[in-house]
């Protein structure tokens, strides 16, 4: 395909399996084969440390996230990872989606380690506390491995260290200021949660103000580390919402304390955000791409470098379908078309974009929706024992595209 970087994740199981302690030599075979593979054919390699894949003895002997001393065993097991392959990895990204880890594993318990407050989904948990203290504990892991990033990568040209954070652009639904200021709730308590305190020490005001005494606080020292911490903002982005505002009842899981109600349909004008996918929460919104990175600059400035970690779309896994069929993905085409150009419209805004990557190269496995979407450029043969792969009209596009520019 032409593509000159390859963004993968390490699993922390694969590479220390207990969390803690002894490293294990074939993971880390299989991960320095990989890499010397892409290095040989002139690709870049971009390690994600952690996609959300944890060691379970750190979950069932210590609870995991929720518990402070995650912060230095995540460090050390990147640590191992800096030792192991930063000879020939100069771009780490910490975390993918924390976001997601902290709302959905711990908020509604729609992913591991499946926590929440509601007793008919969930045997333990607390929505109104936990997300936040699972976030806090993933910023400071990231602060702290930043720190300890090997002057040899640092040095490195080209070395750096960010955190890829995911978020859908909140339109208010209508002019009224109570809508637009519940969109940009939505912001702070989505991106903002993340990316300010990593650029400014200090959750959002909206999160202190509606999360309360509920909410972590950094100590001078974390807050010192913490300021500055990261090289770029990564940005996984798909689609966007109407927001307006939400209910005031009591304390629930992060969406709930933003007061804020958000839905691909606009309740006072009835239209949607964009063309739907096979995704319910993914709606073809191209002009949100440009607004969401010029919403990034204006909230953490010009010179905050910014990488689109994801983007990209999904369709239906069809049973029976013909191959020619399957391979015409023109939706994925015109996707990908016009969310590059709202890209380059907002580099040419002055937004200092430094990479994109399109999400996914080929068909895989996506979380809670198993094989049922297909998000790649790569058709994959799910049922066949090899997996073979086969080019859709996008990863056919995709090649000319890189190759023209």
């Amino acid at each position: 395909m032409g593509v000159k970087h390859y963004r993968f994740s390490i699993s922390w199981p694969r590479v220390v399996p207990e969390g803690i302690g002894a490293v294990n030599d074939e993971g880390v075979r299989f991960y320095n084969d990989f890499i010397n593979e892409l290095k040989d054919n002139g690709i870049e390699p971009v390690v994600t440390l952690y996609h959300w894949d944890l060691p379970y003895p750190l979950e069932r002997d210590h609870g995991g996230w929720l518990n402070n001393t995650i912060v230095r065993s995540y460090a050390n097991y990147a640590e191992a990872c800096f030792r192991k392959f930063g000879d020939r990895v100069k771009t780490w990204i910490t975390f993918a989606e924390p976001q997601q880890i902290a709302v959905q594993g711990y908020g509604t318990g729609g992913m591991a380690p499946g926590r929440c407050s509601d007793r008919t989904l969930c045997s333990v948990g607390n929505s109104t506390t936990e997300p936040y203290i699972v976030a806090h504990n993933i910023l400071k892991a990231h602060s702290l491995t930043v720190q300890i990033l090997p002057p040899e990568v640092q040095e490195a040209a080209g070395g750096r260290i960010g955190i890829a954070l995911d978020c859908v652009y909140h339109y208010a639904a209508d002019e009224t200021r109570a809508s637009k200021n519940a969109a940009q709730r939505g912001m702070e308590f989505a991106y903002g949660w993340f990316a300010d305190p990593i650029r400014y020490g200090s959750y959002p005001k909206s999160m202190r103000y509606f999360v309360g005494d509920r909410m972590p606080k950094f100590n001078r020292k974390e807050i010192r580390r913490l300021k500055g911490a990261t090289d770029f903002l990564g940005l996984d982005f798909y689609s966007a919402v109407y927001a307006w505002p939400g209910s005031t009842a009591g304390p629930g899981i992060p969406w709930t304390d933003a007061r804020v109600s958000t839905s691909p349909r606009n309740p006072r004008t009835g239209s949607f955000v964009g063309e739907p996918t096979s995704s319910k929460w993914l709606y073809v919104a191209p002009e949100s791409m440009k607004n969401m990175l010029l919403w990034i600059k204006n909230r953490y400035g010009k010179d905050a470098a910014v990488i689109v970690t994801e983007n990209g779309v999904s369709e239906y896994n069809v049973k029976g379908i013909t191959m020619d069929k399957a391979l015409c993905d023109v939706q994925r085409v015109n996707f990908h078309k016009s969310y590059l150009q709202n890209v380059l419209d907002a580099k040419n805004n002055g937004v200092n974009v430094q990479g994109y990557f399109a999400w996914s190269m080929m068909d895989n496995w996506e979380w809670s929706q198993g094989y049922t979407q297909r998000f790649g450029m790569l058709y994959v043969n799910f049922t066949h024992p090899l997996k073979p792969r086969y080019p859709k009209a996008s990863a056919i596009w995709f090649k000319n595209f890189l190759a023209s520019s």
